[in-house]
């Protein structure tokens, strides 16, 4: 059957169709790693600026690579065929084909190709497709088979893929690595409102023992007392205890209430305004697209059993997306004398202002991280290790600790912590 080929073409034809295919492969090869390999933030931003080439890549998405591999099977068959004419035209026996060809075709249009395409997939992209157009598109409906036939079969048993989470990942590898060749300020600023989508509103939350409220049943005169010593805008108002709240009550309302008619309790109860509640574990980037869609600026947090843990405004979590840039991070403190901090403290400003890296997944303060270590409520003049810092407890009352001392400690840090009295 090889010599009933030969007869079809000459020696010099044979070349020009090897040779034809040959570079075929090469440059779809290489169009084909440089679309895998490009990065698709700067192809985003090309294509909003009015970049043809990069509209038209974006539009195309997966058909891209449905045409390129119909092409490149083409090319890899009419290559195959040219090299058995080559050989039969020199008077080999077919299988001295695999012995030339293989290693030329891996060498020179496989690897080279696709190595190139990956080091240079931005600049070499553009200029490689625009030629590739006409041959894409009469392909065209042998990608619509290829792309049904893939869709048919990879949406039985792949699971739904999580673009969100996906672009957020790519977003954090790709300020991590910038960090890395160039720190800067930008950066980090960059990676801490990244990490609002991993913090909880129970990160930023009053605790329920520091919410500031009204009791209703008190008398007039203290509760007149308390309204006019208040220093927020909303008060919140509750019943005997927090777990029966009345509502939220605005300072502006009441300064209307004022102008209109007598203030009486009876009239401060009308102007109340219902609670909004926020289930344990929301996110903070979540709350605040809840708080922006639904108007509300203040909302008490609830566990699963319908207890409420504490106290979320609008003003902590846009205080804690903007605190980086009105604290800048304290390096050089724990290098000086120890410092006595308030052990109500919550871990994440601590990390912020001190510069440490306290684990921020469990307790939220660090009177808590303490007795989740210690699991006792120490006494004054216990010290505690942890994480590679050193804290000296100086006030501590029998249910909780008040007050504690820090010392960096330079040895390597330890994941277990040692204490003694």
């Amino acid at each position: 059957m090889t010599r009933e080929f030969c007869h079809l073409s000459t020696l010099p034809l044979s070349l020009c169709w090897f040779l034809l295919a040959f570079v075929a492969l090469c440059w779809l090869n290489a169009c084909e790693t440089a679309a895998a390999s490009a990065n698709p933030i700067r192809l985003k931003h090309l294509a909003r600026q009015g970049d043809k080439t990069a509209q038209r890549l974006q539009q195309q998405g997966t058909a891209l690579f449905a045409g390129l591999l119909v092409l490149v099977l083409c090319a890899r068959l009419l290559l195959a065929c040219s090299a058995l004419l080559l050989t039969s035209h020199l008077g080999l026996g077919w299988y001295w084909t695999l012995v030339w060809l293989l290693p030329l075709q891996l060498s020179f249009a496989e690897l080279a190709p696709k190595a190139l395409g990956r080091a240079q997939a931005d600049q070499l992209l553009p200029l490689l497709y625009r030629p590739l157009r006409p041959l894409l598109l009469m392909t065209l409906p042998l990608q619509k088979l290829t792309l049904t036939l893939q869709q048919r079969v990879t949406q039985q048993w792949q699971p739904p893929a999580s673009e969100q989470d996906s672009a957020h990942d790519e977003l954090l590898t790709i300020v991590h690595e910038h960090q890395a060749l160039q720190p800067d300020r930008q950066g980090g600023l960059l990676l801490d409102v990244l990490a609002l989508s991993e913090a909880h509103v129970e990160d930023i939350m009053v605790p329920r023992l520091e919410i500031s409220a009204i009791d209703v049943q008190d008398d007039w005169k203290e509760m007149l007392h308390l309204l006019a010593s208040t220093q927020h805008s909303r008060v919140l108002l509750y019943r005997d205890t927090l777990d029966d709240v009345v509502g939220f009550l605005h300072t502006r309302d009441l300064m209307r209430l004022q102008l209109k008619e007598p203030l009486t309790k009876a009239t401060l109860l009308r102007c109340v305004h219902d609670v909004y509640y926020i289930p344990e574990g929301t996110t903070i980037a979540v709350q605040l697209q809840k708080f922006q869609h639904t108007g509300e600026r203040i909302g008490l947090v609830v566990d699963e059993f319908g207890d409420i843990k504490g106290l979320v405004t609008l003003e902590d979590i846009l205080a804690e997306l903007l605190s980086q840039l009105q604290h800048a991070p304290n390096e050089s403190a724990l290098n000086d004398v120890p410092q006595l901090i308030d052990a109500t403290t919550p871990l994440r400003e601590l990390n912020r202002n001190y510069g440490l890296h306290l684990p921020t997944d469990g307790p939220k303060t660090l009177n808590g991280l303490i007795l989740e270590l210690l699991e006792n409520v120490p006494c004054a003049g216990t010290t505690v290790q942890v994480d590679g810092y050193l804290f000296e407890i100086v006030k501590a009352d029998p249910t909780m600790i008040q007050q504690v001392r820090l010392c960096k400690v330079v040895e390597q840090p330890q994941n277990q912590s040692n204490h003694d009295d």
